[in-house]
């Protein structure tokens, strides 16, 4: 008759054979995950998150200004914050160096605040512009003509009082463009008295923006993570489009004669397909 295992000895095994997967779980953690985001990476599909967390800004995005502007990781708070001055002319954003293919399946997540109001009119969690080069901070007759899709606070003053968020497009159409209107939920033609939903900015949001490469939609939520806005898709087709110019993403304050403020970044994920096109462009 074999010799029986005492009950201690049992769970001393068990104890050892269990600290031995999760090591080895954790070694091989990292490779698998390394390998997973080069496989996408080689179909053209990139994952970028950063968490603000190592005190640079990761190297997929750049930085635009004017006047007065400070753009800091900080890496004990584990935020990035764009800091302007009081002038209308401090603008400051940040945007993706990679020009979208906006034909393949996307998602963004980009959770922000706003920390300083002073005169600030709005300041955008993110949009996405169209141009021929990158990005920059611009006079708003500029910007107005650049923006395609557009999620922002506005600031503490009446009708908003503690702020207030707006989500809207540019049609086919072109100016005025149409703005999400959350009680009624659907879009109708932006404007004077123009759909908002009240909300306290200096609160984090979380703006999602998600695509299958067909139509788009976008979801806001407040800092309990409750959903403030969740939009209807919309074709990429219904939005205003030159093919002679690239898709871009931003987030911060882009004007430079109207508005300021500082806002303060948590984190931001990002999944998506780089535009070919301008891929070619760069290896020439």
């Amino acid at each position: 008759m074999g010799m029986r295992l005492s009950l201690p000895l049992k769970l001393g095994i068990f104890v050892v054979v269990l600290f031995s997967l999760l090591i080895v779980g954790m070694l091989a953690y990292k490779p698998i995950r390394r390998a997973w985001l080069e496989s996408r990476q080689r179909t053209g599909q990139i994952h970028v998150r950063d968490d603000f967390g190592d005190g640079k800004l990761n190297s997929r995005f750049a930085t635009d200004s004017s006047g007065t502007c400070e753009f800091k990781e900080h890496r004990k708070a584990g935020v990035f914050r764009i800091d302007m001055g009081t002038s209308d002319r401090d603008a400051g954003i940040v945007y993706l160096k990679d020009a979208l293919d906006i034909t393949k399946p996307m998602t963004f997540r980009h959770r922000a605040r706003v920390l300083d109001s002073r005169g600030l009119h709005g300041w955008n969690l993110f949009y996405i512009a169209q141009n021929t080069g990158y990005p920059q901070c611009a006079d708003l007759r500029t910007i107005q003509q650049q923006q395609l899709i557009c999620v922002h606070f506005r600031a503490p003053y009446p009708p908003y009082h503690n702020g207030a968020l707006e989500v809207g497009y540019v049609s086919s159409s072109g100016h005025p463009g149409l703005m999400w209107d959350q009680v009624n939920s659907r879009w109708v033609t932006g404007g004077p008295g123009q759909p908002f939903v009240k909300t306290t900015v200096s609160d984090f949001h979380l703006a999602e923006f998600h695509s299958d490469g067909g139509r788009w939609y976008v979801i806001v939520r407040d800092q309990s993570n409750a959903i403030l806005i969740k939009t209807t898709p919309v074709s990429w087709s219904e939005l205003y489009n030159d093919s002679e110019k690239n898709y871009w993403f931003i987030w911060g304050d882009d004007c430079t004669n109207h508005f300021h403020g500082d806002g303060e970044s948590d984190y931001i994920d990002m999944t998506y397909t780089f535009c070919k096109t301008l891929e070619k462009e760069k290896t020439k």
